[in-house]
């Protein structure tokens, strides 16, 4: 195994282990749909941490509100 490999492995391990003193399971636990959401969930967060994609921001953020 590679060293990206014991990351990826690590960093699973770790969120795990957060869910555990947080005291909550994990989103997919649940709907294992959310494998695939939080993906996209993470990108839209770095675009609009980067300061892109301002007019998808403001729609969720509109949907928010209302």
């Amino acid at each position: 195994m590679d060293l990206s490999g014991a990351f990826f492995i690590g960093g699973w391990i770790f969120q795990l282990l957060g869910h555990v003193f947080e005291g909550r399971k994990p989103a997919l636990a649940d709907n294992l749909f959310q494998i695939f959401v939080a993906p996209i969930f993470l990108v839209a967060e770095v675009f609009f941490a980067l300061g892109l994609k301002h007019e998808v921001r403001k729609r969720i953020e509109e949907r928010l509100v209302s």
